[in-house]
Formats: C-alpha cells, structure tokens, sequence
C-alpha cells in the first residue's frame, strides 16, 4: 500500500486497467482509506486522488498480463512556479523571514481551495453535496483540523472488507 506523494495533492490520478487476467481472481484495487476492494476488469479507469489516498492492487494469477496506463499532475511543477521558477531548497537560501511567512500563508490558501475539492465522508452519508463545509474553510484559511473524513478514531490496521465490482465497458 502506498501514496503517491509526488504527485499534486488535489490532483486527479487515472488508472487505465489493462492485459489479459480474470479480474474476478486478481487484479483488484484496494483504496485503503475507504476500506474498499474494487474489482477492477481490463478496459475499465478509474480516477483517484492518488497523493492522498493508501491504494495498492492484489496479484494475478501465474500466466496472466496486467499493465496499467497511468495518468496524473506531479506535485513539483506547482512547487516551481510559485517559488519564483526555483526550487524549494533554491528559494528558501535567499528567502527573507518576510518572504517565508507569506509564502506559509499562500500555501494556507492553497491547501484550503485544494480541500474544498473534496468532499467529506459525513456528508456524503447524508447526501450533502454542497461543498458548503470546504468553502468555508477556502474563506478562513483554516486547515489546522481535516479530521472529519474518518469517525473510525482506531490507529488500528485493518483490511478493506467491502467490495465493489466495476462493470467492463
């Protein structure tokens, strides 16, 4: 299980399922933090914000192909044009105190209009897709508490339980 942390954060990962394999046998995406085993057959994508969400797959069986056409925004260019078409490390060595602090507020605002993008778990139960909660962190500029995405507390490991089967096209 992993993410892909160098990826953009807020950014779109689409996975393209490809070979020859019984899907129903292997193959599967596991996205970890939705406790969810999707059955993912050759010919289907998926989109999944890949910097932020544990995913991994299950094995095929002996004989059998898998590839994946993968597509996503990596996190660096972002970091790039927003130190001034410099590295972090670059931008840092010259930055002022001045400077360190406004950019730790554009990168408030930034990680706020990122989190507006998605939607969180508590609302989604009850069928509140206004956004409304994330919009009002975009005006604040509070990101100190993302929490709500979860009620499971637990820092206990456990395996996803429920399954999803993707229908091939």
């Amino acid at each position: 299980p992993h993410t892909d942390f160098g990826n953009k954060a807020d950014g779109m990962y689409l996975i393209g399922e490809l070979g020859c394999f019984d899907p129903n046998e292997g193959g599967h995406l596991i996205l970890w933090d939705y406790d969810l085993i999707v059955c993912f057959p050759p010919g289907c994508s998926i989109l999944i914000p890949s910097a932020v969400v544990t995913h991994s797959n299950t094995p095929i069986q002996d004989g059998e192909e898998h590839f994946s056409l993968i597509q996503y925004s990596a996190g660096a260019p972002s970091h790039w044009v927003a130190n001034r078409f410099q590295t972090d490390l670059s931008w840092r060595a010259f930055a002022t105190a001045k400077d360190l602090a406004k950019q730790e507020e554009e990168r408030k605002v930034c990680c706020a209009g990122a989190m507006k993008k998605f939607s969180r778990w508590k609302d989604i139960k009850v069928k509140n897709y206004s956004g409304k909660a994330r919009l009002d962190v975009w005006h604040t500029g509070e990101v100190e508490d993302f929490s709500d995405y979860t009620e499971d507390k637990s820092k206990e490991e456990r395996h996803p339980a429920k399954k999803v089967r993707l229908a091939a096209p």
